[in-house]
């Protein structure tokens, strides 16, 4: 039994079973295990066919327009520029984000969308992403990022810090955030 642990009543009441936080620690490790082995997809631009152009694009109208009720433009002229990560699983693009150079020394992250929320695709997604920006781009020393405010901490469980104040962008709070490498 965990010591200190809020439900330390109930395991003792188990005769002596793990605690709970045992098991949910075992299922954690094993969700985090599953997503970290899916296969990604990282092309770039000129290298995504049709279909999975249309459904990266589908995705990110789907949430970030969709979902969030922002009527701004989505496609902005950087993505014929970026290296795309995306998880193709069922037919469709089920998280994505795309990845581009924002100077000699920085890479930019962006458009990271996850399909289904609180299941862990969006942190095996960002450590992908993170991966292949470091193996694609040896020399860049930092990940520059956007985040809506709301996703401040998901970014900061990866390593990143926050580099601004709050902001608007599209009528949504954002903050610069910048993982060192």
């Amino acid at each position: 039994m965990k010591q200190g642990c809020p439900k330390a009543a109930f395991c003792a009441a188990r005769a002596g079973m793990p605690c709970m936080d045992f098991f949910l620690g075992l299922a954690y490790t094993f969700i985090v295990e599953r997503i970290e082995k899916m296969a990604y997809t990282v092309k770039r631009f000129d290298e995504l066919t049709l279909k999975e152009l249309y459904g990266i694009l589908k995705i990110r109208n789907a949430i970030f327009i969709v979902e969030q009720n922002c009527p701004y433009q989505d496609i902005d002229g950087k993505d014929e520029d970026s290296v795309h990560v995306f998880l193709w699983r069922d037919g469709q693009v089920d998280a994505c984000l795309r990845f581009f150079p924002k100077d000699e020394e920085t890479v930019q992250i962006g458009r990271v969308v996850t399909r289904v929320h609180g299941q862990g695709l969006g942190g095996g997604l960002l450590r992908e992403g993170i991966r292949q920006v470091r193996q694609m781009m040896p020399s860049c020393k930092r990940i520059y990022i956007e985040a809506q405010c709301q996703a401040q901490g998901y970014y900061e469980k990866v390593g990143f810090k926050v580099a601004s104040d709050m902001f608007l962008e599209d009528g949504i709070p954002h903050v610069q955030m910048i993982l060192a490498l």
